[in-house]
């Protein structure tokens, strides 16, 4: 092995691994049940539970059947443990969604509002999207069954919604991530279609000023 070889060994070496989950976490195996064998999990999702008021940046792909390629988008979400997620898009054109207790609202850069559907299982899907992402294990098994699984300090949670109303409005979503930190958020709607959330540089324990109250929360 020459020098030029080693070098690239060393480097191939430095690589993190990827962690290795199963294609399909909704297993037995992987099941969590709140109360009963998840007490493995509370350090990680206290920690997580911790982390809001938090801002981040992210990079949006929506895969369609009709298309060969994602539809690409970015933005800045920001999660505040009161008044909710916000998902403010910056490209490929400026627009707010935000989701609360109260449900969600779309708005354009010119400041229209459009109220999402305010249909029960609509507004069910909404607030089950927040309470994922609030990690709330025992709220969230009212309405889903709960999968997690680890590689190192690497994660992945699968929340599958449970037979009934919400499951004909949403479909399992996906959280994955590293230590304390959420890495990407996963939508599937059908095999050729879904969303995916791929969130980059992430500030928590932030504070929003009243100004940012009002413009990106309700």
């Amino acid at each position: 092995m020459n020098f030029r070889h080693s070098l690239l060994l060393l480097a191939l070496c430095a690589l993190p691994l990827r962690a290795e989950f199963p294609a399909d976490l909704a297993t037995p195996d992987y099941r969590i049940v709140p109360g009963e064998n998840d007490a493995s999990w509370l350090p990680l999702v206290a920690d997580l539970k911790a982390k809001p008021p938090l801002k981040a940046v992210f990079n949006e792909n929506r895969y369609f059947p009709f298309r060969k390629g994602p539809a690409k988008l970015t933005g800045e979400i920001r999660l505040d443990p009161v008044r909710g997620l916000s998902l403010h898009y910056l490209t490929p054109e400026d627009r707010l969604m935000v989701v609360d207790e109260k449900g969600g609202f779309m708005m354009d850069e010119r400041g229209r509002r459009r109220e999402l559907p305010d249909d029960p299982r609509a507004q069910a899907a909404t607030k089950a999207l927040l309470n994922v992402l609030r990690f709330d294990l025992p709220e969230l098994a009212k309405n889903f069954l709960l999968y997690g699984a680890r590689d190192g300090s690497s994660w992945r949670f699968t929340f599958v919604p449970n037979p009934g109303p919400l499951a004909s409005v949403l479909n399992p979503i996906t959280v994955t991530g590293d230590n304390g930190l959420v890495k990407t958020i996963e939508m599937r709607k059908a095999a050729a279609q879904r969303v995916e959330i791929l969130i980059g540089e992430t500030k928590t324990g932030v504070t929003f000023n009243e100004a940012e109250l009002t413009k990106f929360f309700r």
